[in-house]
C-alpha cells in the first residue's frame, strides 16, 4: 500500500511540474489563409503586468524577444473565432485579438493575445494565470510564420514592459498534418 502511495504522489508532483509554463501551439494548413491557435498550461506569474483589454496591444502586454520568425509586417487582428480563455487567480476573459510584432528593424519578433472587456486584465506577483482552447485567426496563413522552416519552438519569460510581468511561454509553430488522399479502387 505504501508503495502505491508513493508512486501517486510522485505522480501528481510530476504532474504540477510539467504545467510550469503557458503553452500556445500555432498550426494551420498552408495556403489556407488562417492559424489555428491552441491554448493550454498554467504558469504563476514572477511580477505585475496585465493583459490588454480589446482595443489594441503594443509591445509592453506582449511575450517580446522570441526571435525572427515571421515573414508579415505588424499583425493585430480582431478577425479570431472560439472560446479560448486566460483566467487570472479564478477570473476568466475571452481571448478576442491576436498580435505579432515582426520587429523589422532587425530586434526578435513579439506575439502577444488580448481579451475581451473595456479594462486591462491585470495579474500581480504570486498570481495563477492559464488558458484553454483554441482561436482560428483570419488572415494569417502558416507560411507567415515561416523564417526557418516548421516547425518553430520558443521558451521566453519575457512578457510585459522591462519583463515585469514575467510569464513562462512555450510557442509551437507547425504546418497541420494533412491526410492523404485516398486512392481509388481498382474495380
Amino acid at each position: 500500500m505504501k508503495t502505491i502511495l508513493s508512486l501517486s504522489a510522485a505522480a501528481l508532483f510530476a504532474a504540477s511540474t510539467t504545467q510550469a509554463a503557458l503553452v500556445a501551439n500555432i498550426s494551420g494548413t498552408p495556403g489556407s489563409g488562417q492559424t489555428t491557435w491552441t491554448f493550454s498550461g498554467l504558469a504563476i506569474a514572477v511580477g505585475s503586468g496585465f493583459f490588454e483589454d480589446g482595443n489594441a496591444l503594443a509591445n509592453n502586454d506582449t511575450w517580446q524577444n522570441f526571435g525572427e520568425y515571421n515573414s508579415i509586417n505588424d499583425f493585430e487582428n480582431f478577425n479570431v473565432l472560439g472560446d479560448a480563455g486566460l483566467t487570472t487567480d479564478g477570473m476568466t476573459r475571452l481571448i478576442d485579438l491576436a498580435y505579432i510584432d515582426d520587429d523589422a528593424d532587425g530586434a526578435p519578433d513579439d506575439w502577444g493575445v488580448g481579451v475581451e472587456g473595456d479594462t486591462d486584465f491585470e495579474f500581480f506577483a504570486g498570481s495563477e494565470i492559464s488558458w484553454t482552447d483554441s482561436l482560428t485567426v483570419l488572415g494569417i496563413d502558416i507560411n507567415d510564420l515561416n523564417n526557418s522552416g516548421r516547425p518553430i519552438a520558443f521558451l521566453t519569460s519575457n512578457y510585459g514592459s522591462n519583463g515585469d510581468g514575467t510569464l513562462d511561454l512555450e510557442l509551437t509553430i507547425a504546418a497541420a498534418d494533412i491526410a492523404p488522399v485516398p486512392m481509388p479502387a481498382n474495380t
